[in-house]
């Protein structure tokens, strides 16, 4: 039942925020026509990583998205927000702890999952008998619980699910 709570109160709060139709439509415009009309070819040479525009374009069209639903958001309450500034340093020094300790925590899982000892626990738990779903639930919280998060040992997850 929380989770139930939570998904619709997230789903709510999604479709309630403002800004979301901007992102939205920022994001399609840039994934359909602004990316795609770029000159891209430098991203294939070996000092951008040897990547392309449809490897990264996702991350690009998302970023700008965001950032033109915050530049929309400010402009459209700006008499609402005397101190901008203020709210704005308040909300980035907010958010450097839970961003420093997801990073760390994910570091963390990502070490121990190299480890050789990880693998060894890794088949044990998919071994158990039961069931897919039972062999995946186990294995979600034994590995999570091993690495200290549940993002640290992802694809060694999706690996199993397979």
């Amino acid at each position: 039942m929380p989770a139930a709570i939570a998904l619709g109160t997230s789903t709510f709060t999604m479709s309630a925020m403002p800004g979301t139709p901007i992102v939205v439509g920022v994001n399609l415009l840039m994934s359909l026509f602004v990316l795609s009309r770029l000159d891209s070819s430098f991203l294939a040479d070996q000092v951008w990583g040897s990547t392309s525009l449809s490897a990264v374009g996702g991350v690009w069209s998302v970023v700008t998205a965001l950032a033109t639903a915050i530049v929309t958001l400010i402009a459209v309450n700006y008499r609402r927000l005397p101190a901008l500034r203020a709210s704005v340093d308040a909300g980035a020094n907010a958010s450097a702890l839970p961003v420093l300790s997801v990073a760390s925590l994910v570091g963390f899982g990502s070490v121990v999952a190299a480890l050789p000892a990880f693998a060894t626990v890794r088949d044990w738990v998919l071994s158990i008998d039961g069931g897919p779903l039972v062999s995946l639930a186990v294995a979600t919280n034994v590995l999570a619980s091993l690495t200290g998060s549940a993002s640290g040992g992802d694809d060694d997850r999706a690996r199993c699910a397979r």
